[in-house]
């Protein structure tokens, strides 16, 4: 027999319709009852007014004003209220979410319930959101150490409901020290449990996020891979682990292991659309654009509200050169959360391949402004700048860039040393750049910073490094055309010759037919 769990005091017995409250039997009508399961299986993502409707009345046709007096009767029921709410809120504009804590149980040991196989709809949706939604937090144990308050506000969380819950709020609030608290609790969790796997998988999507997303170095990648493992080896048929290890795999170039890391997690849980979503990602770095769309555009039908799924198709259009298409589906994030900074970085990139200089500038001064450890801010910037022939403000840029730890911190170095003049650094990181391409890492940025140092040190080689980052998924135009090198007639021959190239490859990619997004 299966639970859910509500909270500290209600609880859902699906198989014999019963919903208890302190253990008293509440009478809720019918339609009360497929109301509140419906916002308890989506826990805690947010369920549209149209999902609602349709899961409460069925094939029956109903007005919003409907739905509104029926969140109303649940309430009462409940006892809540919406001005003090316990279990739901209403997200304006967007639909409903549940609030409270929800758990699954079934009948075994208590240890052992977020190890279970995956059934229901909110089984699948509040675990594997756990597991996901540490996609992202800093390590930050010795951060809060230094601060008595935080701990004393964790611990009072923590008291509150799950820990593994409590750090998937904070990570939901998208700033840099809320992710450090969700670390943070995510360890503790481990402490408290060490045989959970979703626990590891969470905190190592936490540091792989910290070197996407907030400037930490590669130690903290190696950190993320090692915990993704440990989730495998406690749970190796349960999806969580193989995500977070894909998620790693992705960062560190490795496409080969990520896309079978992401797809072993799809068949494991093909609902779970935010790991199908990242499968996407895995094809576009193949060049499988088909099945990126495809499984972007599945994603996104199974989580329409989370600005994850809305970002990465955005980045499928606009790999696909359909950069209008992007940016809708980027904005359509940002109205959801509007701090997720990377829709606003790609809102930003895609100004740049326009040549949106008003727009560019305006994005990119409040990424770096409001978040000055995101790395692809100030890359971006600097590429701004490049494009309008700034070369010192782009140095600047490039120059932080390079303090921060992430994908970007040796492109970064490849332009700073350029634009210096500096040969024995050009040197030097070319080699650390053959060194990561002869160990399997296989993001094209790195061959096409190859070919940009070839060409600085006037190498025949450009040629062919610039043909081998194309042929390896390269496809940023602007990116030829902003290059701060002072080029022979016959570097000048290669770089149109390699552009012309790439926008009909790049044309090539577009739909046939332009979906109706």
């Amino acid at each position: 027999m299966s639970k859910h769990l509500i909270g500290d005091d209600l609880t859902i017995d699906t198989e014999q319709r019963l919903v208890t409250q302190d253990g008293v039997e509440l009478k809720l009508p019918e339609l009360s009852y497929r109301l509140l399961l419906a916002l308890v299986e989506r826990a805690p993502n947010i369920i549209s007014h149209d999902q609602l409707m349709t899961a409460v009345w069925q094939d029956r046709i109903v007005s919003d004003e409907n739905l509104k007096k029926r969140v109303s009767r649940l309430r009462e029921s409940l006892g809540d209220s919406s001005d003090s709410p316990k279990y739901f809120i209403a997200e304006r504009g967007l639909g409903y979410r549940c609030i409270a804590p929800v758990k699954e149980a079934f009948e075994q040991p208590i240890a052992n319930q977020l190890e279970l196989t995956p059934g229901s709809k909110m089984e699948i949706h509040f675990r594997y959101l756990i597991a996901f939604i540490s996609v992202l937090a800093v390590s930050v144990a010795i951060f809060l150490s230094k601060d008595s308050t935080d701990n004393e506000n964790i611990e009072k969380l923590t008291s509150a409901g799950s820990t593994s819950f409590q750090a998937t709020q904070f990570y939901y609030r998208f700033n840099d020290t809320d992710n450090n608290k969700a670390m943070a609790l995510f360890k503790k969790a481990i402490t408290a449990d060490p045989a959970v796997s979703v626990n590891y998988s969470g905190l190592a999507n936490v540091y792989a996020q910290g070197y996407y997303q907030f400037g930490e170095n590669e130690l903290w990648l190696d950190e993320a891979l090692s915990l993704s493992k440990i989730a495998i080896s406690k749970a190796p048929k349960k999806p969580w682990g193989h995500n977070a290890l894909g998620f790693s795999y992705y960062l560190q170039g490795d496409y080969k292991q990520a896309l079978i890391a992401f797809d072993t997690a799809y068949r494991i849980a093909p609902d779970w659309g935010l790991n199908q979503g990242q499968l996407a990602l895995a094809h576009l770095a193949h060049s499988e654009y088909f099945l990126g769309y495809k499984h972007a555009s599945d994603a996104l039908k199974k989580m329409p509200t989370q600005a994850e799924t809305n970002t990465i198709m955005g980045i499928v259009y606009q790999e696909l050169s359909m950069s209008q298409h992007a940016t809708a589906m980027y904005n359509k994030a940002l109205k959801i959360n509007p701090n997720y900074r990377l829709a606003t970085a790609n809102l930003a990139r895609i100004a740049i391949t326009e040549s949106n200089k008003q727009l560019a500038l305006k994005l990119l001064t409040k990424l770096t402004e409001k978040y000055p450890t995101h790395q692809l801010s100030h890359w971006l910037f600097a590429q701004y700048h490049l494009q309008n022939n700034n070369i010192e403000l782009a140095l600047t840029s490039f120059s932080k860039a390079a303090e921060l730890g992430g994908q970007y911190q040796l492109p970064s170095k490849v332009y700073s040393a350029i634009i210096n003049g500096n040969t024995n650094d050009l040197l030097q990181i070319g080699e650390e750049i053959s060194t990561l391409v002869a160990s399997g890492n296989q993001w094209p940025e790195l061959k096409f910073n190859k070919a940009i140092i070839a060409l600085s040190l006037n190498n025949e080689m450009a040629s062919q490094w610039l043909t081998t980052a194309i042929n390896d998924g390269f496809s940023t135009e602007y990116r030829l055309k902003n290059i701060p090198i002072k080029l022979t007639s016959k570097q000048q021959r290669i770089i149109s010759s390699t552009l012309e190239e790439l926008q009909i490859r790049n044309k090539q990619k577009q739909l046939k037919r332009a979906p109706g997004q």
